[in-house]
């Protein structure tokens, strides 16, 4: 076996699931940077405001925000707890980093997901 395969199977062993969809149809992204900016404020809030996706979501629940970028595209965003028995709060910082990576890896957009968030 040579080292990068031992050291990618241990990386995957070690890292908590995640995977990554991209959207096929839809507009692309017309401006990458500021979608990544209202994701941010989504996740971390701003103004003193506290942002959709912070605090406790039941099992399952799934929240949205949409953010009109021009008369021709609006940016939506969502998160959801994937587990079913559990309450959770998704830090602020794994929240932007899940959306950000989607907006990054995807033209159109995409569907995210990790042991116990889906986003898109």
């Amino acid at each position: 076996m040579k080292p990068t395969l031992i050291i990618s199977s241990l990386l995957a062993f070690l890292l908590p699931t995640a995977s990554a969809d991209c959207f096929t149809s839809g507009e692309s992204w017309a401006d990458r940077g500021n979608a990544a900016f209202h994701a941010q404020r989504a996740c971390s809030g701003y103004d003193g405001k506290q942002g959709v996706f912070q605090g406790t979501f039941p099992p399952f629940q799934t929240r949205r925000v949409c953010v009109q970028y021009s008369a021709r595209q609006r940016f939506d965003f969502t998160v959801r707890n994937q587990d079913p028995r559990r309450d959770l709060d998704i830090p602020d910082e794994d929240c932007t980093f899940l959306l950000t990576r989607e907006i990054n890896a995807c033209e159109k957009g995409g569907r995210g997901r990790s042991s116990d968030w889906e986003v898109t």
